[in-house]
């Protein structure tokens, strides 16, 4: 799987939404911290794609998936730590929608 049309097979994320509560002082931070959560999840998604060795998850298509809500407290995180909460919790709604112990 490969993010942005590199060689390989594709990973194609439609669209990621996000609904952000509570983040008056700190709304500059949201896009680079969404940003580097896609990065990420599409990072470990890809890691575990190769590793489970599955054609499952390499050819899965999935219309859409809802991840569990999250609480991040930006005053106390780093954009860094947030995003990598907002890719785990992505992942693992992933992992959830395919059903699979990857």
């Amino acid at each position: 799987m490969s993010k942005n049309g590199n060689s390989g097979a594709g990973l194609a994320i439609g669209a990621l939404h996000m609904n952000v509560q509570n983040a008056a002082g700190s709304e500059h931070r949201l896009t680079p911290i969404a940003h580097r959560a896609a990065t990420i999840f599409a990072a470990h998604l890809h890691q575990r794609a190769k590793g489970s060795g599955s054609a499952a998850l390499s050819t899965a298509v999935i219309d859409s998936v809802t991840a569990a809500p999250i609480h991040c407290d930006l005053r106390a995180m780093s954009n860094e730590q947030a995003a990598n909460a907002i890719a785990s919790t992505w992942l693992n709604a992933v992992e959830q929608r395919l059903k699979l112990s990857i």
